[in-house]
């Protein structure tokens, strides 16, 4: 059985421009497991980077 290193469920993302709220990410479930290869891919802007910081 894999180790999972990295592991979210139903994360959300919101900035807040000007009164606006912009949800980047919404309910996003992500497991990944240790020695598998991974890519995060989507349009400019989809929220990519965010979810690694967020």
């Amino acid at each position: 059985m894999k180790k999972v290193i990295l592991n979210t469920k139903q994360l959300c993302k919101t900035f807040s421009n000007g009164g606006v709220q912009q949800h980047i990410l919404k309910k996003l479930d992500v497991s990944i497991y240790e020695g598998d290869f991974t890519i995060i891919m989507g349009a400019s802007e989809a929220g990519k980077s965010t979810s690694l910081y967020a």
